[in-house]
């Protein structure tokens, strides 16, 4: 019987839309599409304590979007889950950036780190779950 009892809770976002066939990574680029990034930068509103603080802005450079983010007063709503105290991504890759652009609002909203040391394949992800759930680090 193991005595590390794991994390109480885990959430699991999938990333962001892209531009292109959303079947191949190589269709589309490697950043969120704006509906995407507009949905990456609701995510805090569904974890943000009521009375926070936050905003996301997009702009168009070199045919790709980037986001900038920032501290700044944002509507009041009632949190619908748990904030989290861990947030992990897998890393940027030559096909893709969305999740780390995915979560990176909600990262900086809550001014935590992303874990975005585990590369975007089986085994690194076997390796990341692996982690999350016996790391002492992540109990509870």
């Amino acid at each position: 019987m193991s005595t590390n009892p794991g994390p109480s809770q885990i959430f699991i976002i999938r990333h962001g839309e892209k531009l292109g066939d959303p079947k191949k990574d190589d269709d589309g680029g490697r950043h969120l599409s704006v509906p995407g990034s507009a949905r990456a930068a609701d995510l805090p509103s569904l974890f943000f304590p009521p009375a926070g603080q936050f905003s996301c802005g997009l702009r168009l450079k070199n045919e790709e979007f980037h986001g900038h983010y920032h501290h700044v007063p944002i509507k009041s709503k009632p949190a619908r889950f748990a904030t989290p105290n861990f947030i992990f991504a897998t890393a940027r890759s030559k096909h893709s950036k969305r999740p780390i652009e995915t979560v990176t609002p909600l990262a900086t909203a809550l001014d935590l780190p992303i874990n975005d040391g585990f590369d975007d394949n089986d085994a690194e992800i076997k390796k990341m779950a692996n982690a999350i759930l016996t790391e002492v680090a992540f109990a509870g």
